[in-house]
């Protein structure tokens, strides 16, 4: 049976990590006996024994020192350690209380009343499934401020936990995330057996770019024999206004993060809004939402992998970055959850589609299905869901009568636009750096957006 990992850096990338698989252990425990249930759940068992004694996403989860809130790690798993000597506890960070929703879990009461209003604000307070103790890593020196979404210096409130440097610096000098891909990855993917696509979730406005970028490296030549195309990442990115009013130095850094997961050559990048429109602010409520095309995406019919969809969809790999994802409500909504460009807000035009791919549980979404009028058929590709989608409890109520019946993602030729802007803004600010080299990055990235033959870029049509 394939098997999927997956790696999730940051909060937001845990929040949605954790609604997909909620989703999938609720799948589980509906129908135990499909084992394609299996494909995202690691069953453990006692040593010498056939019975299956706890049931572990395949997932590694990066977060912030505070990050998995109440969560005490062996609360679930294993009795604490016991300690001989003597110390005295300082207190350096409020202390966390767990809610009723988490008590209930813990002791394995189900009253189906949900959230009902309850804090959310971290991945643990809404997880109905027990993650491998040891595959929850923290950063020492960070903390998450539930305020403002933000990494922050423990020590140093000011400093942010937001450029790509730092995380790669964190990858290199903190052993405990330096040393996670080399042991708890390394056991998952021998504990897995048949691994065939790894998905890695990432909040690309922070310093977890870094170490989502470091750690892919290692694992691309450790664990897959070079083969980065086996790989789906999934970025949870604000929008484009949110880009506008960045200074100089986070435009160029955003620019650096783009430009290092294109260099990994992955089979593809899905680009997340984390500032879609759903009437709240809320992570929690927004990552429900993200979740439910990810999860669609993940749930294709056994014959076919999200690395096919995304080998016939990126065009071999030649257009990487996905913006566009749709959702198909059973209101006959569509709701938009990509981004509306990756640089700069562009001005609202019909863009030419290259390709489009489906997956759906109806037979019949002809409206869904178009593209534009010059955009071949072939290159609209449609695939059945194992699974009828049922709401779980540690979702939003307003989620409670929404059905998806179809999630889609498509590439069009908007991001030539922010790849001209790009190298624009390189040759504008790094004249005589060695930052110039982006340029020609750029331009490669660029032509693969084209849509016919242009003869230069003040030809382009903006």
């Amino acid at each position: 049976m394939p098997e999927t990992i997956t790696l999730s850096f940051s909060q937001c990338a845990n929040q949605l990590t954790t609604h997909f698989n909620n989703t999938q252990s609720a799948r589980l425990f509906r129908d135990p006996s499909r084992s394609d249930a299996f494909i995202h759940i690691l069953p453990k068992s006692n040593q010498n024994s056939r019975t299956i004694s706890n049931l572990y996403p395949r997932s590694i989860l990066y977060d912030y020192s505070n990050g998995s809130g109440a969560l005490d790690p062996y609360t679930y798993f294993e009795e604490k350690p016991e300690i001989k000597t003597s110390f005295e506890i300082i207190q350096t960070l409020p202390s966390i209380s767990m809610t009723e929703f988490q008590k209930n879990v813990q002791n394995g009461i189900i009253d189906g009343n949900g959230i009902n209003g309850q804090r959310t604000s971290y991945w643990s307070d809404f997880s109905k499934v027990t993650y491998d103790p040891r595959a929850v890593i923290t950063h020492p020196t960070y903390v998450y401020d539930e305020q403002t979404g933000e990494g922050r210096g423990k020590n140093l409130p000011d400093s942010k936990f937001q450029l790509h440097e730092i995380g790669v610096e964190s990858f290199n000098n903190v052993n405990k995330i330096r040393d996670s891909v080399d042991d708890i990855a390394r056991k998952m993917f021998e504990n897995s057996g048949n691994v065939n696509q790894l998905n890695s979730v990432v909040e690309l406005d922070s310093s977890w770019s870094g170490v989502c970028s470091e750690s892919l490296k290692y694992i691309i030549d450790d664990q897959l024999d070079g083969k980065s195309s086996k790989i789906v990442l999934w970025s949870l990115q604000r929008d484009t206004k949110y880009v506008d009013d960045m200074n100089l130095v986070s435009k160029m850094d955003r620019i650096e993060k783009l430009i290092t997961f294109a260099n990994l050559d992955l089979s593809g990048i899905v680009m997340m809004n984390l500032d879609i429109d759903i009437g709240s602010n809320s992570l929690w409520e927004k990552t429900a939402f993200l979740s439910v095309p990810y999860d669609q995406f993940n749930d294709v019919e056994l014959n076919c992998d999200l690395t096919e969809i995304m080998y016939k969809l990126t065009d071999s790999s030649s257009k990487n970055f996905i913006t566009n994802i749709d959702t198909l409500w059973n209101d006959d909504s569509i709701q938009k959850m990509g981004v509306n460009g990756i640089f700069i807000t562009q001005q609202q035009r019909k863009p030419h589609i290259f390709s489009k791919s489906i997956v759906k549980s109806i037979e019949d979404c002809k409206d869904f299905s178009k593209c534009s009028d010059n955009t071949p058929k072939y290159l609209i590709n449609e695939y059945k869901l194992r699974h009828e989608y049922e709401y779980v409890d540690s979702m939003p109520e307003i989620m409670k009568d929404k059905k998806p019946l179809a999630s889609s993602l498509s590439v069009d030729d908007t991001l030539k636009t922010d790849f001209t802007n790009m190298k624009n803004y390189v040759s504008r600010y790094c004249r005589n750096d060695k930052r110039e080299e982006l340029k020609d990055t750029l331009d490669n990235l660029r032509e693969g957006y084209i849509n016919g033959f242009e003869f230069s870029d003040e030809e382009d049509d903006y």
